[in-house]
């Protein structure tokens, strides 16, 4: 596992560890759930629209990300 893949897997850590503790509303538990079905099947941390890696600095702010933000902004047009 790299570097960077591991520091991804630090985050969700975190998140999961929020969530046992029931600082994470419930929507957002759903989305870090997801994001460890995709971190088994290698896909967590490339954005699930155009597969690009998501920079760190945006899976440190929020680790249950699916998309890179062009493609959210996309989103909301």
């Amino acid at each position: 596992m790299s570097t960077l893949n591991t520091s991804k897997l630090d985050f969700l850590a975190h998140t999961l560890r929020q969530i046992v503790a029931g600082q994470i509303e419930p929507r957002r538990q759903r989305l870090v759930r997801q994001a460890l079905s995709r971190l088994d099947s290698d896909a967590y941390g490339y954005c699930q629209e155009c597969g690009i890696d998501i920079p760190y600095r945006d899976l440190e702010q929020q680790p249950e990300r699916r998309c890179c933000s062009r493609c959210e902004s996309n989103k909301e047009r």
